[in-house]
């Protein structure tokens, strides 16, 4: 059910996000990306990053809790990931277009690197969520988490609020409640190992409850209603 409840909600969070603000070349790019709000955002990712990494190497946090700490690294990453291949795209795109050869762009080297970087950050910690928590546990956490952070890096950088309306918004805050309760469904039912064998064994005891009140209740008919047992009492 959580899992469900997972998908759902970023579901609506995406039919509801606003579309994106089309950027034509790398310099157009480049303006949005010397923005003081996604300078902010990048720098808190990173120091986060940093600290929680800290945190995890000196072990002064519970295995449980560096498992939440390993989703979150990755999700956090991953915002700047998606980020860095929208810019490497768009220098792809240009170069094959014939307008302008981008590969000698150092903004390009800059968007290959970071996606490099920035996939083994992700692939390392995910490894080591998976080995902590369940994958049934981790992959809507971790999807949850990805999606709603690439969606915030993505307004901050292309300004996406200005075209936010009210029933968007609205739709925003339904389905990030939704996300919020399917995490707390899975992180409160996440110890729970159960089964489609184990409801039927919960289904099972009343059935077999039943049964021998029915041979009783058929047993005394019979016997009741049999020419022996006149005969006996006589």
């Amino acid at each position: 059910m959580g899992c469900v409840l997972c998908v759902l909600g970023s579901t609506v969070i995406v039919i509801h996000s606003p579309k994106e603000e089309e950027v034509e070349n790398l310099s157009d790019l480049l303006n949005k990306l010397q923005d003081p709000g996604f300078i902010t955002y990048v720098v808190i990712v990173v120091c986060l990053s940093f600290n929680f990494h800290r945190s995890v190497c000196w072990s002064t946090l519970r295995p449980s809790q560096c498992g939440g700490v390993y989703i979150a690294l990755c999700s956090a990453v991953g915002s700047l990931t998606v980020m860095g291949c929208k810019g490497l795209g768009l220098a792809i795109k240009e170069t094959l277009a014939g307008s302008h050869n981008e590969m000698g762009n150092w903004l390009t080297w800059v968007f290959l690197l970071t996606v490099a970087l920035c996939i083994t950050v992700q692939m390392n910690y995910l490894n080591k969520a998976l080995d902590i928590f369940n994958t049934g546990i981790v992959t809507p956490v971790y999807y949850v988490l990805f999606t709603t952070l690439v969606i915030v890096a993505s307004m901050i950088l292309f300004r996406e609020w200005n075209h936010l309306s009210g029933e968007d918004m609205l739709g925003n805050i339904c389905g990030f409640l939704t996300i919020i309760m399917a995490i707390i469904l899975l992180n409160a039912f996440r110890d729970m190992d159960v089964t489609m064998l184990d409801m039927k064994g919960l289904m099972r005891p009343r059935r077999e409850m039943l049964a021998p009140c029915r041979d009783d209740r058929q047993g005394f008919g019979s016997s009741y209603g049999s020419p022996d047992m006149g005969h006996n009492s006589i």
